[in-house]
């Protein structure tokens, strides 16, 4: 029985392999289309929740006031949400826009739901929303403007990172985005929508105004892309919009942050996979999603009978000839991975000999997600806690 239960998860990993691969390949080969240039200007309104971000506000300020685009065209928000240090001090020097949230809101979804309400009756084309900690390149205005005036509701950008090379973490996380923007890429060219990613997104005003923004997980940003897509709305990929963002440094903060992230797929999948395997329109951008969600679930499961089953091979085989087969298999999924994160960065722009240490280590990174896996099947997460933010780095420095 356990045999069975082993190869029918065996068989769905293929599956999600395949479904992954084959248009990732695909991608790579078709070129792109040509983009439309736009005709006109679009008025966006850009917000930034903030909680006790004085050491990194300053930066993405000085970014995104220095915008090649025409400054009658956007205005800038902070979104003031229980900070106690110089945060909103340091955006009224700055002559920036402040919506200081009441005490009711708690995450960053609380957050944007207030913004949006407050919002309502002014003349916006889209929003633009980045996290405290990012700077911003010169050009994303105009390029998500693009986005918007060739009829996208909902746009992703180019999430690169301003501290990718400090350590082994920083960099895992800086390869795991450039993972993501090559896909987000080449399913493009699938017509497969992308994924919003937390920071340096585009929603257009028209959107919130039809539909809300009824947000109740932990991760805010994968239930948006789930409920854009059940609304048959699909995310464009804007590559030549680069947001920087900080990566964190110290493994206590990547686990928070990364149970948070566990939790809110898990509660994705209970609240729309029904909704994204009824529909018909997007089929593959919602199979997509689907998978994305399941892909903990998938994991605990396939671990935890892989587990049992070394334990059958070794009591049937002897345990030095499994081990050799075994060690023998790790090595090579091992230098398979180092292999894909060396070729990312490379397609990302990047130099491999400079993110040698993320490379290398970018396996290891990966398998300490499987523990958050399994924690958060038992024990979700219930609360939103804030990440403090300490890299002190401007624009013109990346």
């Amino acid at each position: 029985m356990l045999q069975i239960i082993y190869y029918i998860l065996f068989t769905i990993n293929v599956i999600y392999a395949i479904h992954f691969t084959i248009p990732f390949l695909i991608g790579l080969w078709k070129k792109s289309k040509p983009i439309l240039q736009a005709n006109q200007e679009s008025q966006f309104a850009i917000l930034i929740p903030a909680r006790n971000e004085e050491i990194v506000i300053g930066n993405l300020l000085d970014s995104l006031m220095h915008q090649n685009y025409p400054k009658e065209k956007y205005t800038i928000y902070v979104l003031i949400n229980h900070c106690t240090d110089k945060t909103k001090a340091i955006a009224m020097e700055k002559g920036i826009s402040i919506i200081d949230c009441p005490d009711s809101v708690k995450s960053k979804g609380d957050v944007l739901t207030y913004a949006f309400s407050q919002l309502q009756k002014e003349s916006i084309d889209a929003y633009l929303i980045f996290d405290a900690d990012n700077v911003v390149h010169p050009d994303f205005c105009s390029h998500m403007n693009i986005s918007y005036q060739n009829g996208h509701e909902v746009a992703q950008g180019f999430r690169d990172s301003k501290n990718g090379k400090k350590n082994w973490l920083s960099g895992g996380y800086a390869i795991f985005y450039y993972i993501q923007n090559v896909f987000f890429h080449t399913r493009k060219n699938c017509k497969i929508s992308a994924t919003l990613s937390g920071t340096g997104l585009m929603i257009s005003k028209h959107m919130i105004d039809t539909y809300g923004y009824p947000m109740t997980t932990m991760t805010e940003d994968m239930e948006y892309s789930a409920f854009s897509i059940t609304h048959n709305v699909p995310i464009d990929f804007v590559a030549k919009a680069i947001t920087y963002d900080e990566q964190p440094t110290s493994f206590a903060t990547s686990w928070k942050q990364r149970k948070r992230w566990t939790t809110g797929a898990y509660q994705c999948l209970c609240k729309y996979f029904k909704f994204l395997l009824k529909g018909k329109n997007n089929f593959m951008s919602r199979l997509d999603l689907f998978y994305i969600f399941f892909s903990p679930l998938l994991q605990v499961l396939t671990c935890t009978v892989g587990f049992i089953n070394i334990i059958y091979v070794i009591l049937k085989y002897g345990f030095f000839n499994s081990l050799y087969h075994g060690l023998l298999m790790l090595l090579l999924t091992y230098t398979v991975i180092c292999l894909f994160a060396a070729f990312v960065v490379k397609y990302n722009g990047k130099r491999p000999e400079q993110m040698r240490k993320a490379i290398l280590l970018f396996p290891i990174f990966l398998s300490t997600w499987i523990p958050i896996q399994f924690i958060c099947l038992l024990k979700k997460v219930d609360k939103w806690e804030h990440i403090k933010h300490k890299e002190n780095i401007k624009v013109e420095e990346l």
